[in-house]
Order: C-alpha cells, then structure tokens, then sequence
C-alpha cells in the first residue's frame, strides 16, 4: 500500500498504482554515499524519506542502489576520512545533508556529483546560479533567502511581545546580516549571531548567549546543531528562554516552536535528482530547488490535554520499511497541525510477525487508554479488536475487514473501526494479465496465500477465473 494512503486517518479503499518496473537497466547497484555529520541515532528522517522517494520512483534497495551511510559522530575532523573511503569505494554520488559535509565533499571531490540540502546553496557558495549551478553540486536549499530568518523574528515576536534582545545561534554564519538586521529593526528587536560548527564551539556560544542573557533566542536549520539538539534544548529550559527553532525535529523532543520546511518532502524530491544522475544528467545542469515552509509546529498549550495515540506495527522496530511508514504517518500528522511531543503523544508497538508479542503489545496499547489506535494489517487488527470495543481503530492494510468481522459494511462500519482496504477481489484478474504478458509462455500459475487474509481467497480465485475464461 502507498503511504499516502496510510496517513489519511479516513476510511476508504486504496487505489491501485500503475506496475513499478526496474528504474534502470544497471549490471550492478549504484553505490550512493550518504554522510550525516552527527551520530547514527541523531537522525533518521532524511534517510527513510530519501528511501521513500527512491522506492516513489521504482527502485529498489539492494538491487538498483545501496546506500553506503557513514556518520561523523558530531566531530568535523573526521568528514576527510571518511570521504575518502567513500571515495575508494568509488561511490556515483554524494548526499550530503548540511553545510560542513557539503564543504568537506566540495574540498574533497570536483568530479563526483554531490546532492546537497543546505539553508542556502548559492549563498554558501556551493554553486553559481540556481538555474546553473554549474561544477558538481546541485540540491535543494532549506531556506533560501533571508526569509525564512525573518519569519524566525516575527514568530518570536509575536508570541513574546516583550522580547528586545535576541540571540541567533547559527552554523552557517551571518549570510544575510543586513536584511535580517533591518526586519529585526522594523520589529523592534536587536540580534546578535553565535556561530557554532562543532559541539565545542556550541557549548561556547551557549556561555556567551548565556552571558548576553537575551529575551529570546533563534536556532537557526543546520544538521550538526540538530545533532546536538539535547543540549541545545536541556540549556533553554534551564534559562527558561522563549525559542523559535529552525527544524521540526526539536519539536517531538521538548521544543517548542518551530518553522521551516518539510524534510519528509525535501528528502523524497531529492530522489529525483539522483535519478537523474543516475540516468547521464550532470549536477550543473540541474537547477538548484527550494524547500517549502511548512506551517508553524507549537506544542499544545493548557489548558488543551495532549491526545494519544497507539500504533501496532506488524514490522520488527528495526525494518526499514516500517520506519518509512511511521515517518509518512507522523508527516501526514504534522501537514494538518499535528506535532508529536507537542499536541499529541504515540506509543509505538512492533510486533514482528509474532502472534504472542502482537496479543501481549494490544494489551498494554489498550492500557494506555488511548485516543485512537492504528492498526497496520489483519493481524494487528484483530489483536486490537480482541482487547477493545469502545476505543477507535483506524487500520491501515487490510483486504476483507467485511470478513474478519471488523465493520459490519463498507459504506456503515458501526461499532470502532474503520480504515482503508487496500486489497480488492479484481486485483489478482490484473497480476495474471501482467505475468501473463511479461512471460507469455507461462501455462501454469501458483498462489500463495496467507492464512491471515484467507477471506479474501475467494474473491481472488473467481477474479483469476474469469482472467482466464
């Protein structure tokens, strides 16, 4: 099932997509460098994303590419090392998420293409024009212009009228010092920048921030200080500092304000540009995009109660694929106003296709009085629906919900659940023309059926039927 269908939270039936075929015709997978300059469990977003946006396109991991990822663990000094061994592993491309990895492959590298995100990539000087980059770098830039910094200043203001002096914490230096100046003027405000490329030099400009002793402070968008987000955060609450932060991620870990664009979206756009790559185009050729801002994420405010939500997945926590679908999930949640951490809570299950963790994580769902659980398949559905008949559940991926005995119709489910269907009888009428004409000398033809969703068997042997006849 596509994971649109997954974050709409409405029931109904999911349409079925046109056949993925091979992305490319490659003897072996494409080696993709992927370097985050913090530590492994900093971040994940970026990558899931990215996978979603190459699987968007038709390939697949493993045998189209393989992502070669490696991660500085927030030391700079490290990035050259590393390059380089990416570089002997004679990787197609570099993606390169934030403004010192970027730096370190342009110093490194004049020939291999490098897919970069950072606030601004013609500011930084990482390419000429935005409609020729030009060399071997191309991307999307996060901010692009001193707008993004301007809306930072009027958030704050808005929300803390009383803020005069305010402390920008920034790893890509002051690029638009007089237009941000005269937008902190025109609101009354006096910024001064802290630069901080390193965890050393964040915990300087912390001091010399707290030294100043501002009214509020800006935490500008850049990947190392997300790395370090932890203290960042642990010094505003001790200072009990009003802060607007330039990335979502801080949200869900105690922010409590932040505006800036969609890494869900970035990161799946970005697959285009590897595709590209990956079929001829050259960096320099492909004009440089800008990231649109998402709507301000806040934490609920009292007296509004956060709302809680349980999601039972039938994935083991570490499976790739059902990490992309807990980050297009909590996306589609953030689009319409959503912010986990802030106004809602998710207590995650993952049951790994083990019938006793299923039963025994529903349970202790369930006991967490939610406001709603999200069932991914049949079986987590069924394990939900065993523990309870009052709390909703919102299933995900299920082909006979009519026979499992979870609604009683499709157009009047009654009783709490209701979903999507993502399976209908016809389908498997069409997997046959497909094999059929993919490989026309097939005469016999074998089904497998899960037990699980072994309601859905007739329906699906009358369509082969009539496939057939």
């Amino acid at each position: 099932m596509k994971r649109r269908t997954f974050i709409s939270l409405v029931g109904g039936a999911a349409a079925a997509w046109p056949l993925a075929a091979r992305a490319q015709d490659i003897s072996k997978p494409a080696r993709l460098g992927y370097i985050w300059i913090g530590p492994k469990d900093s971040e994940h977003s970026t990558r899931d994303c990215f996978r979603q946006g190459m699987r968007d396109l038709g390939y697949v991991e493993g045998r189209d590419y393989v992502l070669e990822e490696r991660y500085a663990d927030s030391q700079p000094e490290r990035l050259p090392g590393i390059i380089a061994e990416l570089l002997q592993l004679k990787v197609a491309l570099f993606l390169s998420p934030g403004v010192q990895v970027t730096k370190a492959l342009m110093a490194a590298t004049s020939t291999v293409p490098i897919i970069a995100t950072t606030p601004d990539l013609l500011a930084s000087g990482f390419v000429t024009s935005l409609a020729r980059p030009g060399g071997n770098v191309t991307g999307m830039s996060l901010t692009a212009g001193p707008t993004l910094s301007e809306k930072w200043l009027e958030i704050l203001k808005e929300t803390f009228p009383s803020v005069t002096a305010v402390a920008m914490l920034t790893a890509s230096g002051a690029i638009y010092h007089d237009r941000i100046r005269a937008a902190a003027e025109m609101l009354g405000l006096n910024v001064r920048y802290f630069p901080a490329q390193d965890p050393q030099e964040i915990d300087r400009a912390l001091a010399d921030i707290a030294a100043m002793a501002p009214d509020g402070l800006i935490v500008e968008s850049d990947a190392n200080l997300v790395s370090n987000r932890a203290k960042i955060l642990d010094f505003v609450a001790r200072h009990r500092l009003p802060t607007v932060y330039g990335n979502l991620d801080y949200i869900p870990d105690g922010g409590v304000m932040a505006y800036f664009t969609s890494i869900f979206e970035t990161w799946r756009r970005l697959a285009t540009y590897v595709d590209r790559v990956l079929k001829g185009a050259k960096p320099g050729d492909l004009p440089v995009e800008q990231a649109a801002a998402w709507p301000l994420a806040a934490r609920a405010q009292q007296p509004e109660r956060m709302r809680r939500i349980g999601v039972l997945m039938a994935y083991a926590e570490s499976d790739r694929e059902g990490q992309a679908w807990i980050a297009a999930f909590r996306e589609g949640l953030q689009k319409v106003g959503w912010a986990v951490g802030g106004n809602i809570r998710i207590d995650y299950g993952w049951a790994a296709a083990d019938a006793e963790s299923r039963q025994r994580i529903a349970k202790e769902l369930v006991a967490h009085s939610p406001d709603l659980i999200v069932t991914q398949n049949t079986p987590t559905t069924e394990a939900v629906v065993q523990q309870t008949r009052t709390i909703p559940i919102i299933f995900a991926n299920v082909s006979d919900p009519v026979g499992r005995g979870f609604v009683a119709s499709f157009s009047r489910p009654g009783g709490n659940v209701t979903g999507f269907i993502n399976f209908e009888g016809s389908l498997s009428g069409k997997w046959l023309e497909l094999l059929k004409e993919t490989a026309p000398r097939v005469d016999h033809v074998a089904f497998l059926f899960n037990p699980a969703t072994a309601p859905a068997r007739s329906s699906c042997l009358r369509s082969c039927a009539g496939a057939v006849d």
